[in-house]
């Protein structure tokens, strides 16, 4: 057979396919334990060479609610420390830096999978160093991260080696942690047409995926302390002027939640009694403790979180879930019976000096551990602070600090009262919801704000305290009422017109008599004030009318509308002008402020009672003394033209009343 393949150049080996090469066998280069908080192994991770993972025992993960980070238990030791933590791609790296004395963790499951929220929560209160891989997926890794962490008001850094592909071969190269670059941003030039974002289970590796609403983990609808006033797991700002009082309304909500009892204007339901907690910084302990028990609370269920046993040593409060934070966090949890709401008064005592609340990014990082403080422990957390300087009516532009403050709150609630209220022997506070994000904004309260004796009165201390009383509906929200009390405002301080000064010089030259006077000396008295002649006749038509008073003589009076005419004689002074009757038939003019005559007066009996005194047609009308009678309204001893029998308003000027016939 080989001699006979000889010609062909060919060898017996060549007609046969040859044979498979082996895969070469998998080799353990390393095990990491990944255990929780304690130390308790949960699961391990097999490396391998060539490179591959697997987890032992297998489902070991599945079968767990939170995923632990690499290394557990070192971290919170170094977080209470102050240590940076270092967050690599890799266990490997993760080691390796270990060994060089750093605290430094990872996720099991590799790039693009650092999306569980419970990462955040292991990382919180860190200052967290984020070493990413320098390729495309490493990039996209610490994106994803970064996202994650600071959602959850950490802080985070993060750069990139200065040499080779991950911190190990940074090491290696003989670079320090000092040395390490600047985070260019993501890398976009891996990214090639071709190149595959979306993985076989549908996920983009940054937790972003496409999914189906009903396959959603969709938190339990909200719930309230006081509905449309205070939830619960959420914030609520209190924004007020300082000084009005507004410390006086969570002492009246505090009441309510400790002794259990209903409050209908707060939507506060009768229930089981509740502790509350407060930290109080611009009122002594004292004082709030002397407001709480005027208004009925139950001083067992009251507590402070202060540092001194008197009530006083306010915390501080940073930008994550750490020092002062994390204690009062602790504290929460150790206690079996569990507060329902916690005050701040006033909020920006408690922020740390270090952080801008101006700046809406250094807000957010300070609000937003007292939101997972709320959602943690079920708390209605109230926020109170002060407003600006800002005259407007514009709620928003009279929170202080930034808009951050109104956009991480879930209601906002605002309290005030209207300057003619600060000089009022009898003060008031109103308040009501400006923001909510789940129900309508409800009407605002009015109180009345009422000085008690709470202890003896002494030379330095007038022992007296404050509590709100007589809850009333405002009828109109809160919004409604600061634009209502600017109008207000601007209608007391508004210089009057020329007309309005004439109208207040004529009641005050009638009050000097007995309502009424000559309607001559009326126009010499206007005239000789300095009121010109269309002044003067436009405030006497708004004010009153004139008509001839037999008591002057039978000359004309003016008085005030709504006063008691005479009618004796009840001839309208522009009787004279209207009796010029134009020959050629065309309408006299309208006759304006004519007295409104009695029913009896103008009553069918009344009427044809002057039918004895020989009525005629032609006759003048015994109302308008400017119209004639007709022969039918004479032969009946109706004393009125037909324009006054049938109430034309083009004739007469009056408007609406019912024809005067029997």
């Amino acid at each position: 057979m080989e001699d006979a393949l000889a010609p062909l150049h060919l060898r017996l080996a060549d007609l046969f396919d040859a044979p498979e090469a082996k895969a070469p066998a998998k080799v353990e280069v390393a095990r990491y334990p990944y255990t929780d908080a304690d130390g308790t192994v949960l699961f391990e991770k097999i490396r391998y060479v060539p490179k591959s993972f697997i987890i032992t025992p297998p489902g070991a993960v599945g079968k767990l609610g939170k995923k632990p980070l690499y290394r557990l238990p070192e971290l919170q030791p170094a977080i209470q420390a102050g240590k940076i933590v270092l967050l690599v791609e890799g266990e490997k790296d993760a080691d390796r830096l270990r060994s060089e004395g750093y605290t430094a963790t990872c996720n099991f499951d590799g790039a693009g999978k650092f999306n569980k929220p419970e990462y955040a929560e292991y990382l919180r209160g860190a200052k967290v160093l984020l070493i990413a891989d320098n390729d495309g997926a490493g990039h996209r890794h610490a994106d994803q991260a970064k996202a994650l962490l600071e959602r959850a008001g950490i802080a985070v850094t993060v750069k990139i080696p200065a040499a080779g592909k991950d911190v190990s071969d940074h090491l290696d190269a003989g670079f320090g942690i000092d040395d390490l670059q600047p985070y260019p941003g993501p890398r976009t030039d891996e990214l090639k047409p071709d190149t595959k974002l979306v993985d076989d289970s549908g996920d983009t590796g940054k937790g972003l995926k496409l999914r189906t609403a009903t396959d959603l983990e969709l938190p339990p609808p909200p719930k309230w302390l006081g509905v449309g006033w205070l939830p619960r797991s959420a914030l609520t700002v209190m924004v007020g002027e300082e000084g009005i009082g507004k410390s006086l309304l969570w002492v009246r909500m505090a009441s309510h939640v400790t002794t259990g009892k209903p409050f209908a204007p707060f939507g506060m339901p009768a229930r089981e009694p509740a502790d509350v907690v407060i930290i109080v910084t611009e009122d002594s302990p004292s004082e709030v403790m002397s407001r709480l028990h005027l208004a009925g609370a139950d001083p067992n269920r009251i507590h402070f979180f202060a540092a001194e046993n008197d009530g006083t040593g306010t915390p501080v409060f940073g930008s994550g879930y750490q020092g002062d934070m994390l204690l009062l966090d602790a504290l929460l949890d150790e206690r079996d019976t569990k507060p329902a709401m916690l005050v701040v008064d006033a909020w920006l005592d408690t922020v740390a000096g270090n952080l801008n609340i101006r700046d809406t990014q250094q807000a957010r990082a300070a609000l937003d551990p007292w939101k997972q403080l709320a959602t943690k422990h079920n708390l209605a957390v109230l926020l109170v602070t002060h407003t600006n300087r800002t005259e407007s009516t514009n709620i928003r532009d009279l929170m202080g600090g930034t808009a951050a403050l109104r956009q991480k709150a879930r209601m906002v609630l605002f309290a005030a009262r209207p300057k003619s209220d600060h000089d009022s022997p009898v003060q008031h506070l109103w308040v009501g919801p400006d923001k909510s994000n789940v129900t309508g904004l409800v009407d605002a309260v009015k109180f009345q704000v009422r000085v008690e004796q709470v202890r003896d009165r002494s030379n330095e201390d007038p022992g007296t305290s404050a509590h709100l009383t007589a809850p009333a509906s405002a009828l109109m929200t809160i919004r409604n009422l600061l634009v209502q009390w600017k109008q207000e405002e601007s209608e007391a301080n508004r210089k009057p017109t020329k007309a309005e000064e004439c109208q207040e010089a004529i009641r005050d030259y009638l009050s000097e008599g007995d309502g009424q006077c000559r309607t001559r000396d009326l126009k010499d008295h206007l005239q000789q004030s300095g009121y010109g002649k269309t002044v003067a006749e436009m405030a006497m038509s708004n004010l009153g009318e004139s008509v001839r008073n037999a008591e002057f003589g039978g000359e004309f009076t003016f008085r005030l509308k709504g006063s008691q005419p005479s009618y004796e004689e009840p001839v309208p002074q522009e009787v004279s002008e209207v009796r010029k009757v134009a020959k050629d038939g065309s309408s006299p003019p309208i006759l304006p402020n004519l007295p409104i005559l009695p029913a009896s007066y103008l009553s069918g009996p009344e009427i044809r009672k002057q039918a004895s005194d020989g009525l005629q047609a032609g006759d003048l009308c015994t109302n308008c003394h400017a119209g004639r009678l007709t022969d039918a309204n004479a032969s009946k001893g109706i004393s009125l033209c037909n324009q006054c029998l049938f109430e034309e308003p083009s004739h007469t000027g009056f408007h609406g009343r019912t024809p005067l016939m029997n």
